[in-house]
């Protein structure tokens, strides 16, 4: 959060000494200028790495964690937030089934392809995942989430003409923007789209951003952006962690 900090050099400290994991990334391309995509399938993108950032690095590190309300999604504005959410919601025609629940189920089989994919321990982790996942999850804004009352997760079983339904509980992600999170925290901050390039406004506004989200999270944060010329995670595309750090 430090690096993001507009004061300087005041120093941002933390509760306790403890060193929580590092922040992860996902990077991707998109064209710039008159090369650039429509805004939907812009969206559309930013929908597939989030969803890619919440498989490889969240449920994989903290296999069989529940979802519900402990994870934020921080997007830059409302134009965002609107086509962001549009994107994950969407049904597809030839399924019936949810664009978050199409891509999950996606990125669920790159990750059983892999190459470790056949080990015991990597086997156990992706059932804990599948578990997860099966709960339905339900995309709300930070303002409906504070007016949840939470309950315990249960299955909900019930019995029609002799057969046994079995209903799981469904599990909030909460989506909203930057301004929206002021004051509020989660365990684990997805932070979508934060890093904007123009003039030198717009750094600042950025720099403000990505240290708002990522001190709105209590454990784990990842960030989830297009590669910015100058922007201020460019730096990422430049870092290799060291072998004791990869595997915090």
């Amino acid at each position: 959060a430090a690096a993001f900090q507009l004061a300087q050099p005041i120093t941002t400290t933390c509760q306790n000494t403890v060193a929580g994991p590092p922040l992860k990334s996902v990077m991707f391309e998109l064209k710039a200028g008159s090369d650039a995509p429509p805004d939907s399938e812009r969206f559309r993108t930013y929908a597939i790495f989030f969803v890619q950032a919440l498989v490889d690095h969240v449920l994989s590190t903290f296999p069989g964690l529940s979802l519900d309300d402990r994870v934020a999604v921080v997007v830059p504005n409302e134009r965002f937030l609107e086509g962001f959410r549009a994107c994950l919601g969407e049904v597809q025609p030839e399924t019936g089934k949810g664009q978050l629940e199409t891509l999950l189920a996606a990125r669920l089989a790159v990750l059983e392809q892999r190459s470790d994919a056949e080990s015991k321990v990597q086997m156990e982790r992706i059932k804990k995942i599948r578990e997860v996942v099966a709960m339905k999850l339900r995309v709300v804004s930070a303002a409906e989430a504070s007016r949840y009352v939470p309950k315990r997760h249960a299955r909900v079983e019930t019995k029609q003409h002799g057969r046994v339904y079995v209903q799981l509980p469904s599990q909030m992600i909460v989506v909203d923007t930057v301004e929206n999170f002021h004051g509020l925290e989660r365990l684990i901050v997805i932070a979508v789209g934060l890093d904007e390039v123009g003039s030198p406004e717009d750094t600042i506004q950025s720099r403000a951003r990505l240290y708002c989200a990522v001190t709105r999270a209590q454990l784990f944060v990842v960030v989830v952006n297009e590669f910015k010329h100058r922007g201020c995670l460019e730096f990422l595309g430049h870092v290799e962690l060291q072998k004791e750090h990869r595997e915090v």
